[in-house]
């Protein structure tokens, strides 16, 4: 069986569709976290608008990815994720766990999106490209 070939996507369309699994896997969102903070200037909020008007996404993880961003230019963007009122049907057993326990505190930016998490450690910025990957580049 051969993969099939990756669609040719933009930095918003790809934040969009990868939201619907960042809830699922603890490193991936944390991955994630680290991608949109370092390189939030990649992407452009009104293409980002669009992009999760057109696609399936999940608007409680976007508006908390852009809010751990601190870019201001994503507002517009943000106050649309929290008007959705959008809740995901994805358990976030995994992603709590060392809450619940009291181990640690709620993630203040996907708590004011529902979203139930212990708070994250920062990525080594190691993990993350310095590369920007823009269409047509």
């Amino acid at each position: 069986m051969t993969a099939s070939t990756p669609q040719d996507l933009t930095p918003e369309e790809c934040l969009a569709d990868l939201s619907l699994y960042l809830l699922q896997d603890p490193k991936a969102l944390v991955l994630a976290v680290g991608a949109v903070k370092a390189h939030a200037q990649t992407f452009q909020p009104e293409l980002l608008l669009k992009a999760i008007k057109k696609r399936r996404c999940d608007f409680n993880v976007i508006g908390a990815l852009l809010s751990k961003s601190k870019d201001s230019r994503f507002l517009e963007v943000i106050e649309y994720c929290r008007d959705q009122k959008f809740v995901s049907d994805l358990p976030t057993k995994i992603l709590c766990f060392s809450l619940n326990i009291g181990q640690c505190v709620n993630d203040e930016e996907f708590q004011s999106f529902g979203i139930r998490i212990s708070q994250m450690d920062p990525v080594d910025e190691k993990k993350i490209s310095k590369r920007v990957f823009r269409s047509g580049q």
